[in-house]
């Protein structure tokens, strides 16, 4: 059996692996230009889209020239587009970006949790009547898009959650939810196929040389590059958030903007430099306490037995002045 897998997002491309046989199984990865890079230390056959043909300048505007787009992508994929309806082969990412939402639209999927969002309420939000009339037009000509989405409608075969987020299966999911352990999948794998995953992510094995036992997840923010308080200043005050943990590992995974060397100031913590997905790191067998914030919202999203410690910009004065309270992402329950 062939397995299709629509690559969009890190953690997701994580999860597929861990439930495909990649010494076994014959796999066929989607992606479009400016994706395809992670991919290559994995065997099995790439389809590269061109990224112009994803997206239009501005789809709101330009819906059928994307569409238009979209109808030559479907044509170039057709073979691939006849083995799954066959059954021949099985589709697997997520039906609410581009990829599984419009290119592959018709399609059945087994979709797999992209984080919170999958327990969100959802409902289909209702069109306008131009937007009616341009699905008319788009359906006359054999283009269109999933209309029901994050694993709710009819063309999803079963959708794929994790045991780490998974309180209770959303109502409407029941008959199609596995619940997985992303844990066990990981033990189920063979030595090879460990090996291969952590090359992919270009996971590190430094990491354990300084992060065991009870270990905290901090998450810096870009606040001296964005003028708000100088350099000087946010090292100050990720010092004493620090000092509040004094018998924990610290792993820091600074924002993607933040040119901060933490590593120059926190030399006793693990300074995150890999962009690989955190579940990676809960497989191998590093078990986040809690994570730590000022106010990001990277912080949720980790499961049920991973506390937060968020501090608020009640911290410095200048980032209460800049962004007020942020009792509206989460109540400050964390003090210096």
């Amino acid at each position: 059996m062939e397995r299709v897998f629509l690559y969009d997002m890190d953690r997701v491309l994580l999860i597929f692996l861990l439930l495909a046989n990649l010494e076994r199984d014959n796999i066929t990865y989607v992606t479009y230009e400016g994706k395809e890079k992670i991919l290559e230390k994995l065997s099995g056959r790439k389809v590269i889209l061109e990224k112009s043909k994803m997206y239009a300048k501005n789809p709101k505007f330009n819906r059928f020239k994307m569409s238009s787009y979209i109808g030559e992508i479907r044509g170039e994929l057709a073979p691939l587009l006849k083995r799954i309806r066959k059954g021949e082969a099985k589709l697997y990412g997520m039906d609410n970006l581009e990829l599984g939402k419009r290119v592959f639209y018709k399609e059945k999927i087994h979709v797999i949790e992209e984080g919170t969002l999958n327990y969100m309420p959802y409902k289909a939000a209702p069109k306008k009547w131009k937007e009616r009339i341009q699905d008319l037009i788009a359906m006359i000509y054999g283009i269109g898009e999933r209309k029901v989405l994050m694993g709710y409608g009819d063309k999803v075969e079963k959708i794929y959650l994790t045991s780490d987020l998974c309180d209770k299966i959303p109502v409407g999911l029941e008959e199609k939810a596995e619940v997985i352990d992303l844990k066990e999948l990981w033990k189920s794998k063979s030595e090879n196929e460990k090996q291969l995953i952590k090359e992919v992510f270009n996971f590190n094995d430094e990491i354990f040389n300084k992060v065991s036992g009870d270990t905290v997840m901090l998450f810096t923010q870009p606040m001296s590059e964005d003028g708000i308080i100088s350099e000087e200043r946010k090292i100050e005050l990720y010092e004493k958030v620090i000092d509040k943990y004094p018998d924990k590992s610290i792993i820091i995974k600074a924002h993607p903007r933040e040119k901060t060397d933490y590593s120059k100031y926190f030399p006793n913590c693990y300074v995150m430099k890999e962009k690989y997905p955190t579940e990676l790191l809960g497989v191998m067998g590093i078990k986040l306490d809690r994570v730590i914030t000022l106010f990001s919202t990277a912080v949720f999203g980790f499961g049920k037995d991973v506390a937060i410690d968020f501090y608020g910009t009640e911290i410095d004065d200048k980032l209460f002045e800049r962004f007020g309270s942020c009792d509206n992402i989460m109540v400050r329950n964390a003090k210096l």
